[in-house]
């Protein structure tokens, strides 16, 4: 892994490339000597956002709010691009999560509601909609935590619900790989999501505590620069590494394997 010598300075955060089996990579933050766990998002990272998957769960999230608030769904798609242009003004133009959407149209719905909700939108038992299980990712991640002492913890962090999570990494890679201590799954909880930091002080860092790690000794891997990088450094985890869907994520993550091995 090389890291540009001349880093772009932007919101206080150091920016540079890195360079993982030939890919180029953003990277915010500075890389730790050691690096012993990984936040890797799901949602763009391990499949895109385009897939069939993620368009069935939106679609399920939006019929359930139709019910909720009594509204017609193009009534509904139209008060949420007015409340996410109004959210995201009032936050100099930074990007709004589906879930504060949420609570700001109806602020009576609890936080257990929502996340119930949208557990039950992943398409089950619709084989079009399913994720298919990708061995390549599979194969990376054993790798890093093969070593049950030594290896790399890995904390999944979605703004999905920690359910929906679950149900997506048993897709892609089957029961038996998350049935040890060496996996963590944190998604949207007391009403706290990225792009917000408390999200991964408060709910990622307990996460990797159970575990071993600090926050400062891991590294933030996802889709999106403002949620996965800019505000995990802001929390404390050491460097954020951008990626562009599940063949990046392959890449950088037999990057850090072969950089732990010191190859």
């Amino acid at each position: 892994m090389k890291l540009g010598k001349k880093p772009i300075r932007k919101r206080s955060v150091p920016l540079s490339e890195a360079k993982f089996m030939q890919k180029n990579l953003l990277v915010c933050g500075a890389m730790p000597d050691l690096i012993k766990a990984l936040i890797i998002d799901v949602d763009g990272t391990l499949f895109p956002l385009d897939h069939p998957f993620f368009k069935a769960r939106r679609l399920a999230q939006y019929r359930w709010l139709c019910q909720r608030l009594d509204l017609s769904m193009s009534d509904l798609v139209r008060i949420i691009a007015c409340e996410e242009e109004k959210l995201s003004a009032k936050g100099n133009g930074n990007r709004v999560c589906f879930s504060r959407i949420v609570y700001s149209l109806d602020p009576t719905i609890e936080c257990a509601e929502w996340q119930e909700a949208m557990t039950k939108s992943v398409p089950l038992h619709d084989f079009n909609s399913r994720l298919r299980q990708n061995d390549e990712l599979e194969e990376a991640i054993s790798c890093l935590t093969a070593d049950r002492c030594e290896g790399v913890k890995i904390v999944f962090a979605t703004n999905a619900s920690a359910g929906t999570a679950k149900i997506a990494l048993k897709m892609l890679f089957g029961a038996r790989q998350f049935d040890h201590g060496m996996f963590g799954v944190v998604g949207h909880d007391q009403k706290i999501s990225k792009p917000d930091p408390d999200f991964f002080t408060q709910l990622v860092g307990p996460a990797l505590r159970q575990k071993g790690v600090q926050l400062k000794n891991a590294i933030s891997i996802g889709d999106r620069l403002g949620d996965d990088g800019y505000a995990a450094v802001k929390a404390g985890v050491s460097a954020a590494v951008i990626v562009n869907g599940p063949n990046d994520l392959a890449a950088v993550l037999r990057g850090i394997h072969q950089l732990r091995q010191g190859v």
